[in-house]
This record gives structure tokens, C-alpha cells and sequence, in this order.
């Protein structure tokens, strides 16, 4: 296995996200923390699923130390319905071909914080394929310094719904 180390220090996340993808040369990006589990079969899942011909694939989580399964949407119009109230994916289960990625767009800065909703919502109103997949990805470890459980994150959640909206209305107005 090769490993790169890149420096991107002072850019935020979104630079840090988009430059770590450029320097790969892998067909496929899978998300991950450093404080999660993957399960076993993880990767597993992700081949089948994009040799099915995936784009992007959201699995579900076992969320710890208080126990609590996360299920993903199973429909596009499920998924529509909770990004109006909350980001319908987790980051440590979702995975995406790097072609699509490209396709769709970059992360974009201004939404440091929320990153991962954006691209996500971006996804939602695209015509690329999503595969929802139920079966257990990854063990997801929440904690209370976690940026969204933070005052500073429940800001910065507001602009999920400027996201939400402008990718809705992108697509109404094509």
C-alpha cells in the first residue's frame, strides 16, 4: 500500500478534501474519520455496489458509545425529505466514484463545516446514481467536542438550509 502524506495546512477542509483527491489516483473515495470503526465487509459492500454502477453510496452506522443504529434514506425522495430537516448521510459511510465527484464539483469553502451536506445536497438534485445501502458500514463515534454537537457548528448548520435551497431551485429552473 502506498501512502502520501500532503500539506495543506491553514486551508480548511474543503481545500484539504479537494486536494487529497486531485494527488489520488484511486477510481474510488471512501470517507472516513480517525475515530470510527470500519466494519469488516465495508469495502466489500463498496465494490459490489459500484460494480453495480453506483456513483455514490451512503451506508447506515452504528452510532457509540450510546448505542443507536443510523439508517440511510432507502429512497431519493426519502433522502430530499430529511435534508430539509437534517444532512440525510454520514461522512464515515459514504463512499463515491472519483469521476463523479469531479463531475458534480468540487468541495466549496464557503460551506467549511457543512462540506459534506453540500456536496451532498448537490448529489441529491443530480442525476448521478446513489445507492442507499442498510447494511452496517461503520461503527460512528460521537462525542460532545464533535462540531456539530458544538455552538459553533449549530451556527454554521444554518447555511445547510441556503444549500438546500439553491440546489433545489438549480433544479426547478434547468
Amino acid at each position: 500500500m502506498e501512502v502520501n502524506l500532503i500539506n495543506n495546512s491553514g486551508s480548511g477542509i474543503s481545500a484539504a478534501l479537494n486536494t487529497a483527491i486531485e494527488a489520488t489516483r484511486a477510481q474510488f473515495i471512501v470517507r472516513h474519520d480517525i475515530d470510527d470503526i470500519m466494519m469488516p465487509n465495508r469495502l466489500r459492500y463498496y465494490s459490489e455496489l459500484f460494480d453495480q454502477g453506483a456513483e455514490y453510496i451512503f451506508g447506515s452506522a452504528l452510532r457509540f458509545p450510546k448505542i443507536k443504529r443510523i439508517t440511510v434514506p432507502l429512497s431519493l425522495e426519502a433522502a430530499r425529505r430529511r435534508a430539509l430537516h437534517e444532512c440525510p448521510f454520514i461522512r464515515p459511510g459514504s463512499a463515491f466514484k472519483e469521476a463523479a465527484w469531479d463531475n458534480i464539483g468540487r468541495y466549496n469553502s464557503y460551506f467549511d463545516g457543512v462540506e459534506d451536506f453540500d456536496l451532498w445536497s448537490r448529489v441529491l438534485w443530480s442525476e448521478h446514481k446513489i445507492k442507499p445501502d442498510e447494511r452496517l458500514h461503520v461503527l460512528y463515534r460521537r462525542h460532545p467536542a464533535q462540531f456539530a454537537r458544538t455552538r459553533v457548528g449549530h451556527q454554521t448548520n444554518l447555511k445547510r438550509i441556503e444549500i438546500f435551497e439553491r440546489n433545489r431551485l438549480a433544479t426547478l429552473s434547468v
